[in-house]
């Protein structure tokens, strides 16, 4: 009977260890639900920002009930959800709201204390301008302060001749760089938005190369400045006073960017940004930035603001992911152990009142497309060894209706050499080291078992 019950025992291991070959498990989340949001209407005027020892520049900025721009957007900073949209993929001219994928693209390929002559060509550029001199010198960071805070054309044509030693060179680079960031149905031929027939983009394109942006400390930090100064020439003076064009700055302390735009054939344009403190869910006190994008508006300025508070005022920010949470384990082939998909960053997400968010399964997918609910989507990839910390490994998304509202990227948190039975047998067919031992181990037993089986019936 002590036998039997040792054969048992042997087969038991080996089935276990069978078991624990490569596949990939998801864990379940808990269905979070938005708190309930009072639709308290917007307030009809935004209070003046009075500076101290001057007088206002601007007068109370008055909303408008509705948006009559063509098209806009309006989204969340920090997952990329749109929470309010009109023709927001219409291909339109942008005017000087280029000038933001301009500065991307310049902090992406070059250093802010890189040193840069100004050429012939952008003191013969017209409209806004810096008067700059040739033969000037500038930081890459003076310059872009020009181009983004007093809308310089002539400052634009510096940093991308400095840049990409060309405007047509560095317009390719701008073009990539709206790819890279997701801005697909763009196309840029330089980098201040001067009136071109093929220089276009659209509302959503510029929400995106915005958002991808503000994760730049720099940027961040020149769009939000209201006046500032950069050295001056012998025609000018000492200094060059640079003050910042977008009006709800000096009227609106919220308002943290981000870039204005005007010529006759794009009309008024505005890429505007908030940032307001909120008590999420949790009743943790947290910023909360939105977006927003209007194209050809009567009433760039009213419009702007009525996006960002209707924003404000019909969504919450709610926990959804914290950072290094666990949503799954992949066994990764040829690899010595199993790795947990694990969430690259925090994540809140903007909710209506009473929406949900819902587990994932394919069948979930179909069954819930009402408008209060999302579901959660794990996709885990196939890896193989070795695997190394930081890794990409796969995604988490948040679905609204079949559209994806918001995906994250979850990462391997330990790095995963190979398997010590990778290094003798295809990758592919190698079991991790606790597989392999737990082989091991079932084999030396039921090979025991057997001897001692023949031995007793000897």
């Amino acid at each position: 009977m002590t036998i039997i019950k040792l054969i048992t025992l042997c087969v038991c291991g080996i089935v276990t260890s069978v078991s624990l070959c490569p596949a990939a498990r998801s864990r379940t989340a808990p269905v979070v639900t938005a708190p309930a949001v009072p639709y308290v209407a917007a307030p009809s005027s935004v209070v003046t920002v009075h500076d101290a020892g001057k007088k206002d520049r601007f007068a109370s900025l008055q909303l408008p009930t509705i948006v009559r721009a063509p098209a806009y957007i309006v989204i969340d900073a920090d997952s990329g959800r749109v929470l309010k949209e009109f023709s927001s993929r219409r291909r339109m001219f942008p005017a000087s709201t280029t000038k933001t994928i301009m500065a991307l693209t310049a902090l992406r390929h070059a250093k802010l204390n890189e040193v840069i002559r100004v050429g012939p060509n952008p003191p013969k550029v017209g409209e806004q301008s810096a008067n700059l001199l040739q033969n000037e010198r500038f930081t890459l960071a003076d310059l872009l302060r020009a181009a983004m805070i007093k809308s310089a054309n002539d400052a634009c044509i510096a940093v991308a001749e400095g840049v990409g030693g060309d405007v047509p060179t560095f317009a390719k680079l701008m073009n990539a760089e709206a790819k890279r960031v997701g801005a697909l149905n763009s196309h840029f031929v330089n980098p201040n938005g001067l009136h071109d027939p093929n220089h276009y983009t659209t509302a959503y394109d510029l929400s995106r190369i915005a958002r991808a942006a503000m994760t730049s400390p720099f940027f961040n930090q020149i769009v939000r400045t209201r006046e500032t100064e950069i050295h001056g020439n012998w025609k000018l003076g000492g200094k060059r006073v640079l003050v910042n064009k977008n009006r709800l700055l000096w009227m609106w302390n919220e308002v943290d960017g981000v870039k204005t735009g005007y010529t006759r054939q794009a009309g008024r344009c505005l890429i505007a940004s908030a940032t307001r403190r909120v008590r999420d869910s949790r009743g943790q006190m947290r910023n909360w930035r939105l977006i927003s994008v209007v194209m050809h508006s009567p009433d760039s300025w009213g419009e702007s603001a009525r996006l960002l508070l209707d924003g404000f005022t019909y969504f919450r920010p709610v926990p959804v992911a914290r950072k290094g949470e666990s949503v799954g384990e992949i066994e990764v082939q040829g690899g010595a152990h199993a790795v947990e998909a694990t969430v690259l960053r925090d994540v809140n997400l903007p909710l209506k009142s009473g929406e949900r968010v819902l587990e994932v399964g394919a069948k979930n997918l179909n069954e819930n497309r009402d408008a209060l609910s999302l579901t959660r989507r794990v996709r885990l990839q196939t890896l193989r060894a070795p695997l190394h910390r930081g890794q990409t490994v796969g995604t988490i998304e948040w679905i609204s209706r079949g559209k994806t509202v918001a995906i994250v990227p979850l990462i391997a948190p330990d790095d995963v050499p190979v398997a010590i039975a990778a290094r003798v047998v295809p990758m592919r067919f190698a079991p991790n080291n606790a597989t392999l031992w737990w082989s091991v181990f079932g084999a030396l037993s039921l090979g025991t078992a057997l001897v001692l089986l023949r031995r007793t019936r000897a």
